[in-house]
């Protein structure tokens, strides 16, 4: 956990130095609020600096969806189908300073299998 957070401190997320599929280091914020991981099936993020959710999916046939809702009433899902290490970045305009609320969701053969809990974050 401290490499990650020295990663992370350095711009440079553990998916992105393991060779994540289409990662570009000016996707990565050091505000990033990540989550999950390969034991999880994927990895999650709300990146503050860019209003930006990405998500890498380390399980092929498997769907997985950031499902977020802000404070002032905005919401959505960021989808990832891609299958192994692929990565989705999604990018919204959300408003500076208010709350973004996030979780991930796994699917399978179009059916909602696991459900994470849900996460905070500062916009």
């Amino acid at each position: 956990m401290k490499v990650r957070a020295a990663l992370l401190a350095m711009g440079i997320s553990a998916v992105g130095l393991l060779g994540g599929a289409g990662q570009a280091a000016a996707e990565v914020s050091p505000k990033a609020s990540c989550h999950g991981g390969t034991s999880t099936g994927a990895e999650y993020c709300f990146h503050a600096k860019g209003d930006k959710i990405s998500i890498t999916n380390f399980n092929t046939g498997y769907t997985y969806k950031v499902n977020w809702k802000t404070n002032y009433g905005r919401k959505g899902k960021c989808t990832n189908s891609g299958g192994h290490n692929h990565r989705v970045v999604c990018n919204y305009n959300m408003k500076e300073g208010k709350k973004i609320t996030f979780r991930l969701e796994e699917y399978h053969n179009g059916k909602m299998r696991s459900a994470w809990d849900w996460r905070s974050a500062t916009i």
